[in-house]
This record gives C-alpha cells, structure tokens and sequence, in this order.
C-alpha cells in the first residue's frame, strides 16, 4: 500500500507542478497580454502627439498666411495713400500754374494800360518787355467836341 501511496503522492505532485506551470504560463501570457495593450497605448499615444503636431502645423501655416494678406493690405493701403499724394501734388501743380497765368494776364494788363512805357526793346518798338515787339502801347486820343446852336 505504501507503493500506491507514494505513486499516488507523486501523481499528484506532478499534478500540482503542472498546474502550477500552467499558471505560471497564463500569468506570462497574461503579462505579455499586458505589455502588448501597453505598446498598442503607447503607439495611439505617439499618433495623437503626431496628429497634434500636424495640427500645430497647420495652424502656424493658417497664421503665416494671414500674415502675409495683412502685408498685402498694408502694402495696397500704402499705394493707394501714395496715389493721394500724388493727385494732391498734381492739383497743387495745376494751382501753382493757374496762379503764375493769371499773374502773367496781370503783367500783360499792367503792360497794355501803361502808356508811359517808352523803351524801345530789340526789335525796335515801345513797350519795355523784351519780346513784346509786335505788342502796340495805347496812348490817349482826344476827341474835339462840338455843340448844335439854334439860330432863330
């Protein structure tokens, strides 16, 4: 009997080493299980920061774009208030050539109204102002008067 017993203590020591193999090789399963889901998160993680990072990216190129229209408008808003200048400079010039016509229209009028004018310019004839010659000074003319008497 001692022989089944001891037969039977080492079956079942066996038994127990089997199980406790077995064990021991789903509990190693189970923590390959668990560092596989740990790499599987790790991974999702590194695909957020890259979806981030692309984001980001795009988000510094919507900013750099949006800078370059405001340099854009900025530059056209500098063209168009260099236009003004220009315009303003142009009426100025049309002023300034208006004033200096209408002070040669005066000088002419001094110069026609003026008969006391008696040089002889170059090309031989009164009037003073160089290059006036075909230019004729008034002198005033004096009319006689006459009076109608009634004889009866």
């Amino acid at each position: 009997m001692q022989c089944r017993s001891w037969r039977e203590g080492k079956k079942k020591k066996k038994k127990k080493k089997k199980e406790k193999e077995k064990e021991k090789e789903k509990e190693k399963e189970k923590e390959k299980e668990k560092e596989k889901e740990k790499e599987k998160e790790k991974e999702k993680e590194k695909e957020k920061e890259k979806e981030k990072e692309k984001e980001k990216e795009k988000e510094k190129e919507k900013e750099k774009e949006k800078e370059k229209e405001k340099e854009k408008e900025k530059e056209k808003e500098k063209e168009k208030e260099k236009e003004k200048e220009k315009e303003k400079e142009k009426e100025k010039e049309k002023e300034k050539e208006k004033e200096k016509e209408k002070e040669k229209e005066k000088e002419k009028e001094k110069e026609r109204n003026n008969p006391t004018d008696t040089k002889v310019s170059e090309e031989g004839r009164g009037g003073g102002a160089p290059g006036a010659g075909a230019e004729i000074s008034l002198q005033p003319v004096e009319m006689p008067t006459l009076e109608l008497v009634n004889i009866s």
